[in-house]
């Protein structure tokens, strides 16, 4: 039985953790940060779930500790807000999956469920579509924990999966998930490309790497299909081998 430990400010979610994976991992919970690393290391858990609090700073610390530690655990995170110093620190440390508030005690689950498959078969889920998606929009800029990194996300997820469908239909598919109008969709999807591209920390060059200038561009980043349709694109050519993971759409009543 693997080992999960689960850090949780506030306890409620660890509970709702507990009761729904108790039967298959032995789980240990801690709402303090007090001597947090070493009670980490001390469990020595094959899976951390760390929520990570405003300002962040005190626990990325504890990450970083316990991972050059224990290099072989999973570490997901969950948190409202990621600025672009966490995400910079997150994408070192490799982190297995990072996880947006508000999020359902059962997609944490099976997100849980994942990485102890991962850990167990290495070489049968060394790829997972969310997680790549996460980890491509975390290097470029995107904000995690708002509707429109949801929105981005859930395009992504559904052009990979459907690449010929019409832009419109597109947006419909994610209204349905995040919620909205299709017109809200897409411009949230325009805002959060813009914002993660003129507002982050993150070197154009990525940019540029995964999304070079085809015709002629009003602006130096891509508008949405060509932004969508690039990223399902990569998605598509780096697919292999692995086990389904299937992302449990959180539904959130208005997009930003």
């Amino acid at each position: 039985m693997q080992r999960l430990m689960i850090v949780d400010t506030h306890g409620a979610l660890g509970k709702a953790i507990e009761r729904r994976l108790g039967d298959e991992f032995y789980i240990g919970v801690r709402c303090s940060d007090e001597m947090l690393a070493e009670e980490i290391v001390s469990f020595c858990p094959d899976i951390l779930l760390m929520d990570i609090m405003y300002p962040a700073i005190r626990r990325l610390q504890v990450l970083q500790a316990v991972v050059n530690t224990l290099p072989d655990m999973k570490v997901l995170v969950i948190a409202t807000v990621l600025d672009e110093y966490t995400v910079s620190r997150l994408v070192q440390l490799e982190l297995y999956s990072a996880i947006a508030k508000p999020c359902a005690p059962d997609y944490v689950a099976s997100k849980i469920r994942d990485a102890a498959f991962a850990h167990d078969y290495p070489d049968k889920n060394d790829w997972c579509l969310e997680n790549e998606i996460d980890r491509l929009l975390l290097c470029l800029g995107f904000r995690m924990g708002s509707n429109r990194y949801n929105c981005v996300f859930e395009a992504i997820r559904i052009r990979y999966h459907s690449m010929d469908c019409s832009t419109k239909e597109l947006y419909i598919d994610v209204a349905k998930s995040c919620g909205g109008s299709y017109r809200r969709v897409e411009k949230a999807i325009r805002d959060a490309v813009a914002d993660a591209y003129e507002n982050s920390d993150c070197d154009t060059s990525l940019w540029a790497a995964y999304f070079p200038a085809c015709g002629k561009r009003e602006k130096p980043y891509p508008g949405n299909e060509e932004f969508i349709a690039r990223a399902a694109g990569y998605m598509i050519s780096k697919t292999r081998l692995r086990r389904p993971c299937h992302r449990e759409a959180e539904t959130v009543a208005v997009v930003e």
